[in-house]
Parts: C-alpha cells; structure tokens; sequence
C-alpha cells in the first residue's frame, strides 16, 4: 500500500497520495497508507464513511472520479 501511494504521489501536481481499504464489519474505508509532499502532514481521522467525500463517491459507484 505503501508503495502504491509512492508512486502515485509521482503524478503531476499530485501533494498527497493514499491508500484506503474497505472495512465490511465497519462498514467504513479505513486508511492505510499516505504519502505527502507537506512535511509531517497527517490524515485527522482514521475512517471515513462509505459514502463520504470522493473517496466514497468513487467506492460507491466503482468509477473513477475524472
């Protein structure tokens, strides 16, 4: 996961990359992994909603956001 967000953080005016998985008993996407071009950014939570944010929009419908 890691290195996905590595490597992704290598597109053009990209600032961050990150990894989120869905967790089914939780029924949320759970973040594991980030990487940033901002010197000791952190994510402020370690979850989201299924259906929050652009994360979620492109989990609930399984296309890309572009």
């Amino acid at each position: 996961m890691e290195k996905i967000s590595e490597i992704c953080l290598k597109f053009p005016n990209a600032i961050r990359a990150y990894t989120k998985l869905y967790d089914e008993s939780a029924n949320r996407l759970v973040l594991r992994a980030l990487k940033s071009k901002v010197p000791y950014e952190k994510f402020s939570v370690e979850s989201t909603e299924v259906d929050s944010g652009i994360t979620g929009h492109v989990f609930q419908t399984q296309k890309p956001f572009l």
